[in-house]
């Protein structure tokens, strides 16, 4: 009982799903406490870590509910319920499909390679009817180096101009993305746009989101990246990079600090800074990625749901990647586009294993992105990946039959048929030691 349920819950009394919540797009910072005594509803209206200072009066939350019937599972009622949270979702108008470059790379990347990726890609979706994308992850900006992965947002040496590589991936037939960090810099600013709690990562410091000339700097990159051809911007990590810690916790922040302009709360501050980089995009879709789901949904397109995926472990790949594809897709087209991360194909994870995630999640009709290291998959494994992104292109939908008895479903229903999964063969079984040293 005294564990947090952010934003919203679903409870099941053996026969029915029912759902408790607050609807997305809330401006407080919400979660739930369930116990023999009923329920509780905890709403943090903080700025930063101090009291907000209202100008007016501030509707908090939106407090829904939904009972369920006995015609439904579990998964239909979470799916009915996303959709009372959320009345008016932005979803893409077409399958969100590609490769991303970071679970190979790692940030390591040029020129040459995102090109070569391009032309997987490109390979990839030769059956396809819709183009598929072509993201360039972290690695491509100028100063970037082991220690640091924030602006300015213009490339590297090794990446040249970003206009002629947009161009060139046109060219291959993918459509390029794009990979930022918005909060994050070593450009020089008045001391007043700096973060007042953070002092900085590596080289840079971090911003402050509430200053007028922050909002006009990071809707400026992002419009220029769009200018530049690019026609997916995923932006990441303002949770860490705003309230200083990961995700959803009881305690959001330590107390004692607040924002430059103190008259709105945390959620109002981070909702208008995700509308302020939609509204930058214009016509280019937005994936954010350690950004707040419910804060994010009517405003983004597309949304990393879950914990990172890895090129390096599979075993994190499992507990994370198949975990967030069967927990999370109940809020597909819902909320948003769910995204459950990539399947990683490195010398370092099994092919076979992430084939299976892979060919599942382009069955599902949500986001799947695939990281592919170059010349390393056979012709098998390439001829499943292309079948699988045909798959993706006119998914068939499924659905998780074993979601409330493990955290690893293995048991889905596709067009009317259960399919199986081994998550664990050829990897004989859950491998519960490993380190970050081991990942490298």
């Amino acid at each position: 009982p005294e564990d947090p349920l952010p934003w919203y819950f679903m409870a099941y009394d053996g026969e029915c799903t029912h759902g408790y919540g607050v609807r997305t797009g809330c401006n407080a910072f919400c979660f739930w406490q369930v116990d023999t005594m009923g329920l509780s509803l905890w709403m943090d209206i903080r700025n930063g870590g101090d009291g907000v200072i209202l100008k007016e009066p501030l509707l908090c939350a939106e407090i829904c509910q939904r009972e369920g019937s006995m015609e439904e599972n579990a998964f239909n009622a979470s799916q009915a319920f996303c959709s009372i949270m959320c009345p008016k979702p932005n979803l893409p108008t077409r399958p969100i499909f590609g490769l991303n470059n970071w679970y190979y790379a790692y940030g390591h990347i040029t020129r040459e390679s995102v090109l070569h990726d391009a032309l997987l890609c490109s390979e990839l979706a030769i059956h396809c009817k819709h183009k598929p994308y072509m993201v360039i992850d972290e690695g491509w900006e100028i100063a970037k180096d082991d220690h640091y992965n924030g602006g300015p947002f213009i490339p590297s040496q090794k990446m040249g101009d970003m206009t002629v590589l947009a161009e060139q991936i046109e060219k291959t037939g993918a459509i390029p993305g794009i990979w930022v960090r918005p909060m994050l810099t070593v450009e020089q600013f008045p001391e007043e746009c700096y973060h007042p709690a953070k002092t900085g990562e590596g080289k840079g410091r971090f911003l402050d989101v509430t200053n007028e000339d922050v909002l006009l700097y990071i809707s400026a990159f992002i419009s220029r990246l769009v200018e530049q051809g690019y026609k997916m911007i995923k932006h990441d990590f303002t949770c860490p990079d705003f309230m200083g810690s990961g995700f959803m916790t009881h305690r959001l922040a330590k107390s004692g600090w607040h924002f430059h302009d103190r008259s709105v709360t945390n959620a109002q501050i981070l909702k208008n800074l995700y509308q302020v980089i939609q509204d930058a995009a214009h016509d280019s879709y937005i994936i954010g990625c350690n950004t707040y789901n419910h804060l994010a949904a009517g405003i983004h397109q597309i949304q990393r749901s879950g914990v990172d995926t890895s090129g390096r472990v599979w075993e994190i790949t499992r507990k994370n990647g198949i975990n967030t594809m069967a927990f999370r897709l109940y809020q597909n087209n819902r909320f948003f586009r769910a995204d459950a991360d990539c399947p990683a194909f490195t010398e370092k994870v099994s092919p076979e294993l992430n084939m299976r995630f892979l060919e599942l999640a382009c069955k599902s009709g949500a986001a799947i992105f695939a990281s592919i290291k170059p010349d390393l998959l056979s012709k098998d494994y390439l001829i499943r990946a292309r079948d699988a992104f045909t798959q993706a292109d006119s998914p068939c939908g499924i659905e998780p039959l074993d979601w409330q008895y493990t955290s690893c479903p293995a048991r889905y229903s596709a067009q009317g048929k259960v399919l199986n999964y081994d998550w664990y063969t050829p990897n004989d079984g859950v491998t519960m030691f490993h380190t970050w040293t081991q990942e490298e």
